[in-house]
């Protein structure tokens, strides 16, 4: 196999990865997951910015500890709260060390339903095989990474912010 077709190979397996750890996201926040949330989506110094938090308020709501994440994320109910994503686009550089996730969402909630758009970055999880820079650009929160196969591209999010 070309090295040209190997590349292209590699950036096609990573945009599905960044994809499924993108949908993660929505699935752990949903069902009030935050251990996954915290321990396998986002990276030990993920950095998340919430524009327009609380809604409606104007504020920027700087998340960049765990403390500050599960603070925000562990009160949401899994009782119907719904993320639905559109027009996801996933860019991964030449290199596969890193990936550009922008999206629109609606969440569905009890008393109606919000939305905005998702921007984030994602990086390969060092211990899950990918191909990764001899300097990471941040470093993975698993523990172990014994829930995929080493085959398996792991990808995880390093910073998102959200708009509403």
């Amino acid at each position: 196999m070309s090295a040209d077709l190997e590349r292209r190979i590699a950036r096609l397996e990573a945009i599905e990865a960044v994809r499924y750890a993108f949908h993660r996201y929505f699935h752990a926040i949903d069902n009030n997951n935050i251990d996954l949330l915290i321990n396998e989506v986002f990276t030990k110094d993920a950095v998340l910015v919430i524009s327009n938090y609380p809604p409606g308020s104007g504020q920027n709501l700087l998340l960049d500890t765990e403390e500050k994440i599960r603070a925000v994320y562990g009160p949401i109910k899994a009782d119907g709260h719904r993320h639905n994503a559109a027009n996801t686009s996933v860019w991964v550089n030449d290199d596969v060390t890193e990936a550009k996730v922008t999206s629109f969402f609606v969440t569905t909630i009890a008393w109606g339903n919000q939305g905005g758009m998702y921007e984030g970055t994602f990086v390969p999880c060092p211990a899950s095989g990918a191909g990764v820079s001899p300097t990471p650009i941040s470093s993975c929160r698993h523990r172990t990474c014994t829930s995929h196969r080493r085959s398996e591209p792991k990808w995880v999010v390093t910073s998102r912010s959200k708009r509403m």
